[in-house]
C-alpha cells in the first residue's frame, strides 16, 4: 500500500504538483489499487484532523512540515514529510491521530522546535510493528532540512526494493 502511495506521489511530483494534504483520509483504497485524492468536500467527517489558525484557513497541522506551519511554504519536500506521517498512520493501523498526546497548540510549538533546531523537537514514535529501517525512512522524511528529505522516487525505490528485505 505504501509503495502505491509513493508511486502516485512520485507521479504528481514529476508534474511539479504539490498535494498539500497527503494523509490516509485522502487515499481511496480499492481491492488492488490505492488512489491519492483530496476529499476536501468531506472534511466535516475529519474535522478533528484540521486546525483553524486565528479564524483563517483550516489546516491539517499534524501532517504538515514545520515550514508549512510557520512559513506557509508548501513544496514536494513538505509532501514527503506528510508521506512519513501517512506511513506512520498506516503502521499504527490508523488507531490514533499523529501526536495524539499533544494539543494543537503544542503541535505548533513543536514546529517551532524544528525551526530552532536545538534538539527539543518531538518526533512520532516508532509503531510496534514497524521495522527499524522503515522507521529510519520516516525519520528521513521528517528531516529539518527539506533539501535532505528523500524524493518520492527514492522512497518508491526503497519501498519496492529495500523494504522487501525487512519483512
Amino acid at each position: 500500500m505504501a509503495s502505491q502511495i509513493a508511486s502516485g506521489m512520485k507521479f504528481l511530483s514529476s508534474l511539479n504538483f504539490v498535494h498539500r494534504d497527503l494523509a490516509t483520509r485522502n487515499c481511496l483504497v480499492g481491492e488492488r489499487h490505492i488512489k491519492i485524492a483530496d476529499f476536501g468536500m468531506s472534511r466535516n467527517l475529519y474535522a478533528g484532523d484540521y486546525y483553524r489558525i486565528q479564524g483563517r484557513a483550516v489546516l491539517p497541522i499534524r501532517w504538515m512540515a514545520w515550514e508549512c506551519i510557520l512559513m506557509g511554504k508548501f513544496t514536494t519536500a513538505s509532501d514527503v514529510w506528510a508521506f512519513g506521517v501517512t506511513l506512520w498512520e498506516m503502521l499504527s493501523v490508523c488507531q490514533e491521530q499523529p501526536y495524539s498526546t499533544l494539543t494543537d497548540e503544542r503541535v505548533i510549538d513543536n514546529a517551532g522546535e524544528f525551526f530552532r533546531d536545538q534538539g527539543r523537537q518531538v518526533y512520532l514514535t516508532r509503531p510496534a510493528v514497524c521495522p527499524q529501517g522503515l522507521y529510519e525512512l520516516m525519520l528521513s522524511c521528517w528531516n529539518r532540512d527539506c533539501k535532505l528529505r528523500p524524493s518520492f522516487a527514492d522512497i518508491h525505490s526503497f519501498l519496492t526494493e529495500d523494504a522487501m528485505n525487512m519483512v
